[in-house]
């Protein structure tokens, strides 16, 4: 079960400041976030322009002749007009340390919507918009010319009815047939494979054991250039894992720009992790934003535990370092701050981090008190750390100690 933002991140809004009007939109993925401070003499403030999705928006808060506090959201106009959408709009407005609401809209084509915002008078406001998962109306991407569709339209017939095949891939649970020269051409792998006296040559079998057939076979399609949409999301992770095997950069990249669309708290931190393992660098930057800058870190403490007890042990500690550096704190490259992660911190302090039953860490004389998710991270990483003295041939995961 998730929990709400850790007492760092609360005390950090909190803070005493002067409140000053901020216009500016954060966005990432499929998230928009407002910090805006509410004064009581405020009855009205608009956010900059932004794009989420297919559109362009601007958030306004606003207060009634009876100071009750609106939100209203306006969408401006449409980014690109290729494809019609489906989309829901979920909208979330918290005054630390609680939620004040929470309602799902759907798009409609007026694109405007108004939350009221009960119990809230001024203060600092944290409002986010997050753009649901969106959905294309129409199947496959749209063709060109008459030439181009007439020419698309043959090569999915040579596939389709098996027209002179010359190469049989074999996945699990079935085969499709295929053609040496369209496999070679959109793979360097494949066109070694079959330029040389190898067993894929010889015995006009290619066979790919780690790959359903259905992933396979949408896979194929996607080499013939007529994957539908709608498939290649259904096999998506399979497809990356052989965009990356077979060395199809186009592959590689749709795969991670789509990842990168619906990416969501739910699934940050195993994108994350998938990002690492192919080296999808924007996605890596979008799951590290939505969890420092957007601080989703803070409501998936255990989905980060799980995180912790299976990722790799330089991902976790990297996680941590950028949410120390957000926060101005001592970096965990520091070489006492990364003992005290995988060794003082796991003993000095409690599970729940609130009674030390020593001094803490220290560096140039400052103490170093870490929060209560980094304690966690530092019990189970030290736990991994005495499993694999234990034991001689550890798991990957485990090779970084």
């Amino acid at each position: 079960m998730s929990r709400f933002p850790s007492e760092r991140f609360v005390s950090s809004l909190n803070c005493s400041r002067e409140m000053s009007i901020s216009t500016e939109v954060r966005t990432e993925g499929r998230f928009a976030q407002w910090e805006v401070a509410v004064a009581p003499r405020h009855s009205y403030l608009s956010s900059n322009i932004f794009t989420l999705g297919n559109w362009t928006w601007r958030l306004n808060v606003e207060k009634d002749h009876v100071q009750t506090t609106y939100m209203n959201l306006t969408r401006l106009g449409p980014r690109d007009l290729d494809a019609e959408r489906t989309d829901t709009i979920c909208f979330k407005a918290t005054r630390f340390p609680q939620s004040l609401c929470s309602h799902p809209r759907t798009v409609a084509h007026g694109g405007n919507f108004r939350w009221a915002i009960p119990g809230f008078d001024s203060g600092r406001l944290l409002v986010e918009i997050k753009l649901n998962a969106t959905k294309r109306n129409v199947a496959g991407a749209p063709l060109g010319s008459q030439a181009e569709a007439m020419a698309q339209s043959g090569v999915a017939l040579m596939l389709n009815e098996g027209i002179l095949t010359d190469i049989t891939v074999n996945a699990v649970g079935g085969s499709v047939g295929a053609h040496r020269a369209v496999l070679a051409s959109r793979s360097p792998v494949f066109k070694v494979m079959f330029s040389h006296d190898l067993r894929e040559r010889l015995l006009s079998t290619l066979d790919i054991p780690d790959m359903s057939f259905a992933a396979c076979r949408a896979f194929i399609r996607y080499l013939y250039g007529f994957l539908r949409e709608g498939e290649f999301l259904e096999h998506r992770s399979e497809l990356l894992s052989a965009s990356d095997k077979y060395d199809i950069p186009d592959l590689k990249k749709a795969c991670e720009k789509s990842m990168v669309h619906d990416i969501d708290a739910e699934n940050v931190l195993e994108r994350l992790q998938m990002a690492r393992l192919y080296g999808l660098s924007e996605l890596t930057g979008t799951c590290m934003r939505l969890l420092v800058n957007f601080k989703k870190i803070y409501e998936i403490s255990d989905d980060f535990e799980d995180f912790v007890n299976t990722a790799d042990v330089d991902l976790v500690i990297e996680v941590i370092q950028s949410c120390r550096q957000a926060q101005g704190q001592p970096t965990i490259y520091n070489p006492d701050v990364r003992s005290a992660l995988t060794s003082g911190w796991a003993t000095s302090y409690s599970v729940d981090g609130t009674q030390p039953s020593q001094e803490s860490t220290r560096i140039g004389g400052k103490p170093i008190k870490p929060s209560s998710f980094e304690i966690r991270a530092a019990q189970v990483l030290r736990s991994r750390s005495t499993w694999r003295a234990a034991n001689p041939y550890p798991r990957d995961t485990d090779a970084a100690f």
